[in-house]
């Protein structure tokens, strides 16, 4: 086989590709019952309370603007207000 080679489905009878079709949206469907089962348990798992403080760190970004930013600088009064100096 080589590299332009492509393997495609059988061609069938609309009456067959219409089972086949069905066949999977009721897959597709156990699919999408079964994610939103297990969407539901995680939300619904319980919470455990933070026992160790922790301390406050100063996230720095580099890249956004000509200097190291803080995260506020860079979303008030910063980066993202005002960019065109008008």
């Amino acid at each position: 086989m080589s590299d332009t080679d492509i393997s495609y489905p059988a061609v069938v009878s609309r009456a067959e590709w219409l089972k086949a079709r069905l066949d999977l949206l009721q897959r597709e469907k156990e699919m999408t019952y079964s994610r939103d089962r297990l969407n539901t348990a995680r939300r619904e798992l319980p919470m455990a309370r933070m026992v160790k403080r922790v301390e406050k760190k100063l996230f720095v970004f580099k890249g956004l603007l000509p200097n190291r930013s803080k995260v506020r600088r860079i979303f008030v009064g910063g980066f993202f207000v005002n960019q065109s100096g008008s």
